[in-house]
């Protein structure tokens, strides 16, 4: 009876131990930065090239397929001149998207393709002359998608580059009330980006 319970107890201690670092092991971090291309209407008309970040948590299902929880902060400036007067803006779009990667078993460079889905945290500020700002904010509704190439430096880090598409859905009345330069209901942006994944 002795033994079975030092067995038991020692099943007990391993087994969710082993379980444990088997999960921790199939974890990646990934960070990631990069250059916003403006790409529809409005957005592309009136507001010019802007900067990423971003920070992800990525599950590896297999050698091949990641899911990941991203986030990303892309900022698009605009300076606007109509007439005699002057406007400088900012566009801020905070993504937070559930995406899934495969990368392509071709050697050691991995082309991949992803796809994701989400929320897009939508702030646009401005001044009118310096001196009279203003700002606002809303929620919307996240796609994306895109390609890019992951090459493998060790068992614990690899680099990778990448675009994609994001498209944001949001408001149409609320993006009518905006103030020049008014925004549409959809906005859509090219981030270009590298990164480093971290093998946990």
């Amino acid at each position: 009876m002795k033994k079975i319970v030092l067995l038991v107890s020692f099943l007990a201690l391993t087994v969710p131990a082993a379980y444990a670092d088997d999960f921790t092991s199939k974890l990646d971090l990934q960070l990631l930065s990069g250059t916003d291309i403006p790409v529809s209407g409005k957005l592309a008309e009136q507001y010019t090239y802007g900067y990423n970040i971003g920070l992800g948590l990525g599950y590896r299902v297999t050698d091949d397929l990641l899911v990941s929880a991203i986030y990303e902060s892309h900022n698009l400036p605009s300076d606007f001149h109509e007439s005699y007067y002057e406007y400088s803006y900012l566009v801020s779009v905070n993504e937070l998207a559930l995406q899934v990667k495969y990368l392509l078993p071709t050697g050691p460079v991995q082309p991949y393709v992803f796809a994701g889905a989400g929320a897009a945290f939508i702030s646009a500020n401005g001044n009118y002359y310096a001196y009279d700002n203003w700002q606002y904010h809303a929620t919307g509704f996240l796609a994306e998608g895109g390609v890019g190439v992951n090459l493998p430096v060790n068992n614990q880090l690899s680099i990778f580059g990448q675009t994609k598409l994001s498209a944001v859905w949001w408001d149409k009345n609320l993006a009518e009330d905006w103030d020049v330069p008014t925004l549409d209901a959809t906005l859509a942006y090219m981030p270009v980006q590298i990164g480093v994944d971290l093998h946990i």
